[in-house]
């Protein structure tokens, strides 16, 4: 019943006047980061690539048409001998002994160079995949690869929203905290010149201007280090957002909280159905599958291709009829042992499919535990707000009451500086607090996936 109180109490004194749960300036710079981060868009080259990769595995599946030419000259090289004499003067002989006269003269033997002094080849080819188990299957896992690939780049635009927003609440806390400073160095001005009236009445001694004077300084010095840490905090939220590092911030510190609507069961039941790295690894999973079955069921299979050549063969180039030829023919292949390659190819996929499964489970109950631990994180945070505004108006207090004291000459300087620390910390405790707040938020927001990206790439829709 506390829990529920403080909730709400949270609800009510931070986020109640937006409803809607959206801040413009924000949104802005979510989409800003969307259109411009360098690592989301060294992310999304890589899903172009795989789509680029898909293609090609897609233009397999289509004829292959190609131009080849070829002029060639020879000299020298291997020769073929024919035996024209042993085979044909025997029989001119005897065709001229029957005739009574040398109407057939012997001849010598031949010898035909292998290559021919002059020769050229001009054709068209066709090549056409008619069955081919592999092209199917690599075409599939190309497929199921580029899915992946898609949904990583969805992954991290929500890792970089909320990185975006951590970054923003962070900027801003380091803004309030800086001017929480400046605040502190009126007060001790002012003090200051109390002190010096008061040394002028012969109420104080001397030490206690120079007390105030080395508080004042004790008090840039902090105010220098938060400067150096709003510096750096500006830096990394334009880095996010992809924008000059000095490049000064819109803020407005009436920011809305969504994730304390609901119960920590119901947000685990959303992560469960919203994360994106779940359909990443069941992607996973099935591409292993599409492994198995092509080894399994591609492997097994013949291919069956076409090829059609239409060109000129001759010594010279003339492109005539006498000198055309056509070539048509069909290509079977069909593995059939290939010393238990696919067997083994198996087995390593089914292990990788196993190891996808489990890989699931395990970021199933990491995320489970994500979800939960980001819960209390956000509730205690909750409780550390109620407590720290608590702090802080007691510390307000109890400075007043000692700073009419000191005036009055009934405290002395130390116990106004304590008392001045105190409330200066406890300021500091509740701004620091509240952003951890919103920060804690913005981490279970993450977690639970309730980031909607559609929202900021189409604002209008």
């Amino acid at each position: 019943m506390v829990n529920r109180v403080i909730i709400l109490h949270l609800l009510v004194i931070f986020f109640a006047q937006y409803v809607t749960g959206q801040n413009p300036v924000l949104d802005n710079y979510i989409r800003q980061g969307l259109e411009s981060n360098h690592a989301l868009r060294q992310k999304q080259l890589s899903y172009e690539q795989s789509l680029a990769r898909l293609e090609q595995s897609k233009s397999l599946f289509f004829p292959r048409v190609s131009l080849n030419a070829r002029y060639s000259v020879a000299d020298g090289g291997r020769t073929i001998d024919i035996p024209v004499d042993s085979l044909l003067n025997p029989v001119y002989n005897t065709l001229n002994f029957l005739l009574q006269e040398e109407a057939f003269p012997e001849v010598d033997a031949q010898s035909v160079p292998f290559l021919r002094s002059k020769e050229h080849e001009t054709k068209l080819s066709l090549r056409q995949p008619v069955f081919n188990a592999d092209i199917y299957y690599n075409y599939k896992i190309s497929e199921q690869q580029t899915k992946v690939k898609q949904i990583g780049v969805e992954v991290y635009k929500r890792e970089l929203i909320s990185k975006i927003r951590k970054a923003y609440f962070n900027y801003l806390k380091t803004k309030r905290v800086l001017h929480l400073y400046k605040q502190t160095l009126e007060l001790l001005e002012e003090n200051l010149r109390v002190n010096r009236s008061l040394y002028d009445n012969n109420k104080v001694t001397i030490d206690a201007i120079h007390k105030a004077e080395a508080e004042i300084s004790e008090v840039e010095q902090q105010q220098a280090e938060a400067l150096k840490k709003q510096k750096q905090a500006r830096a990394y939220f334009n880095f996010l957002i992809n924008r000059k590092l000095e490049t000064e911030i819109k803020t407005d510190t009436s920011l809305p909280s969504v994730t304390s609507a609901y119960r920590a069961e119901e947000l685990k039941q959303k992560a469960m159905n919203q994360r994106l790295e779940l359909d990443q690894l069941e992607k996973r999973i099935q591409l292993t599958e599409q492994v198995i079955e092509m080894h399994h069921t591609g492997g097994r299979l013949p291919s069956l291709n076409a090829a059609v050549d239409y060109g000129f063969q001759g010594t010279e180039y003339r492109f005539t009829d006498e000198y055309d030829y056509v070539l048509a023919s069909l290509v079977l292949k069909w593995d059939l042992f290939k010393g238990f390659e696919n067997r083994a190819e198996i087995e390593e996929s089914k292990i990788s499919r196993a190891m996808a499964k489990e890989k699931l489970q395990e970021v199933q109950s990491q995320i489970g535990l994500e979800v939960i631990s980001a819960w209390y994180e956000l509730e205690a945070a909750g409780k550390a707000v109620v407590a720290a505004r608590k702090q802080k108006q007691s510390a307000e207090s109890a400075y007043q009451v000692i700073r009419k004291r000191y005036e009055q000459g009934r405290a002395n300087y130390l116990e106004l500086k304590d008392a001045r620390t105190a409330m200066t910390r406890a300021k500091e405790n509740l701004i620091i607090n509240k952003y951890d707040y919103k920060v804690k938020d913005a981490e279970l927001r993450r977690v639970a996936g309730l980031d909607v990206i559609s929202r900021y790439e189409n604002p209008n829709d």
